[in-house]
Parts: C-alpha cells; sequence; structure tokens
C-alpha cells in the first residue's frame, strides 16, 4: 500500500493530469524542464558538460563513487518531451543511491524527429561512452518510460549488429508496446494520475510516422529477446503501461535472459522522481542489482 506522502502526491497529480493533458506540446516541454530546475539535486552530486559528445549530453557524478560501473541513462517523455534538465532529479538519486557516475543524454524527439532518429542518438553516445570512458560490460543502461522502450530497442538492434551489449539493463515503467493493446489501458487509466492512454496513442503516431508500430524497433516487446543481458524491471499497479512491463518479463524468459520484475503496489508512473518511501526502496533495489552483476558494493 501508498505511504500517506505517495498517496497525497497521486492526488495532487491525479487533479492536475487534465490541466497538463491540454496544454500544448511546447508547454509541456516548457513544464518538464522547469521540474527539473526547481528540484535541487541530492547533495554530494556534481553536473559536469559531456564534452565533445555528438548529442547534448551531462554527466551525473557522485563526490564518492564507489562503483566503476556507469549508468547510461535514456530518459521518458513519450517521444516528445524530456531532457537531461528534466531528469536531473532522478539521475542526481541514482547516481547519489548506487554510487555511480550517470550520463544522462537528449535524443531528437518527435514529431520533428520522429523513428529512427532517436535510436541513431542512442547509438551516437553508445560509441561516444565505450569510446572512451567505459567498456560495454562496464556499463549498466536505465530507460524510464518511452526512454525504457528505446533502450531495449537500442539494445535489440545493437543485438543483431552482433555488437557487445551491456553488463546489465534496467527499466522503470517502460513503454514498449506502442499499440496499446493491452488490457492496463482499458482497466487502469481512471487510476492511473499521470499517464492519458490517447495522448500515448497520438504520441505513438507521431514518433512512427508511418511505420508499422509492431516493428520490434519501436515496439521492441514484438521482438526476439535471445542474448540480452540480466535485467531489472519495475512497474507500478497504478499505471497503464503495466501490463507492458508483464509482458516485457515474459518476453525476456521465453528467450532465457535472466530478468526480475518488481510491481510496486498502488505505485504511479515513474514515482522514482519523488521523495517518497516507495522511491527509496525502487533506487535501493537498482543500486543492489547493480551491486549484484558486477561484484562490487555500490552501499557503501
Amino acid at each position: 500500500m501508498a505511504s500517506a506522502k505517495g498517496k497525497l502526491l497521486a492526488g495532487v497529480m491525479k487533479f492536475v493530469k487534465p490541466i497538463f493533458t491540454k496544454m500544448t506540446l511546447e508547454k509541456k516541454r516548457t513544464g518538464h524542464d522547469l521540474l527539473g530546475i526547481l528540484h535541487r539535486m541530492p547533495d554530494g552530486i556534481e553536473i559536469q558538460e559531456a564534452k565533445d559528445c555528438p548529442v547534448k549530453a551531462e554527466w551525473i557524478i557522485p563526490k564518492e563513487a564507489r562503483s566503476n560501473s556507469v549508468i547510461l541513462f535514456v530518459h521518458g517523455g513519450s517521444y516528445l518531451t524530456g531532457s537531461v534538465v528534466a531528469s536531473r532529479l532522478l539521475t542526481g538519486m541514482l547516481s547519489k543511491t548506487t554510487g555511480c557516475k550517470v550520463l544522462s543524454f537528449e535524443y531528437r524527439l518527435a514529431p520533428e524527429h520522429s523513428y529512427p532518429a532517436p535510436l541513431e542518438d542512442c547509438e551516437k553516445i553508445w560509441d561516444y561512452l565505450t569510446g572512451i570512458y567505459a567498456k560495454p560490460k562496464e556499463i549498466i543502461i536505465v530507460g524510464e518510460s518511452a526512454g525504457g522502450g528505446l533502450a531495449f530497442a537500442f539494445v535489440m538492434m545493437m543485438r543483431d549488429k552482433k555488437k557487445t551489449l551491456p553488463l546489465g539493463m534496467v527499466g522503470l515503467c517502460s513503454w514498449v508496446d506502442l499499440t496499446e493493446t493491452s488490457q492496463s489501458h482499458a482497466n487502469l487509466e481512471h487510476v492511473d494520475p499521470v499517464l492519458n492512454s490517447d495522448d500515448l496513442r497520438v504520441a505513438a503516431v507521431k514518433y512512427s510516422a508511418g511505420e508499422w508500430l509492431k516493428n520490434p524497433y519501436i515496439s521492441p516487446v514484438f521482438g526476439n529477446f535471445e542474448g540480452f543481458p540480466i535485467t531489472l524491471l519495475q512497474v507500478g499497479t497504478r499505471e497503464v503501461l503495466l501490463d507492458d512491463s508483464i509482458l516485457l518479463e515474459k518476453k525476456l524468459q521465453e528467450a532465457g535472459v535472466p530478468v526480475n520484475l518488481r510491481i510496486y503496489k498502488d505505485m504511479w508512473h515513474v514515482w522514482h522522481g519523488f521523495d517518497v518511501k516507495e522511491s527509496h526502496q525502487a533506487l535501493k533495489e537498482i543500486s543492489d542489482f547493480i551491486s549484484d552483476i558486477c561484484g562490487c558494493s555500490t552501499n557503501g
């Protein structure tokens, strides 16, 4: 059951949801950035520009790194919004909890830049990161919402190109099925305080730009996950994307991939970026996951 603070926040977001839904895309993008600016980064975290990077990116660095692993963070925003600024609270909390450096970047957004532009930008940031700063087996890719779907699509593309894959993956409330045919869209929209299924359908059309929505590089849940790295999935019971993570777990298991799906009761879409008990619990779980797979302590 959600904490008292979690219930209060969910109520506030559900009240604001219709207002945000009616905003123009430009105002939504500005609003997301404003939230990132207003939230103070956790203590002991430094932000550094990623110099000479082919896309806009920044490093989130803990003062005392407790791990050699690097987190590559892929932001969400239904492929229409999102930025390194909007993601700072979550990336800061990830860095502080795990003791890892986090590389956060921006990919081109739809409708100005539809598929496959974001995938191309993922490849650019991957080549930048592995060319200078880290080996693939030192990298954990963490993707949230649309960024989760993009992360799984990108790793699928790398696998198909026979490139070395990352050490592990973490999907936070991942949007991996842009067809929106799962039951959770119908059953949970009335309790979801964040997402609107109709808005997601519009975003899917804008991102795909006429491409088949079951293209695995657009909706990775329709692809083959053979050879994927060990994966942690987290999702809440109060979000329309619940079934995406459940189906993703099934597909990973069928491919023989070690996967752990954690379903948080009464939690909403990407609750990780809020100062609530359930957020700290989920971030601690990510920290333990990274510690286990890289054989080092991230809880110092």
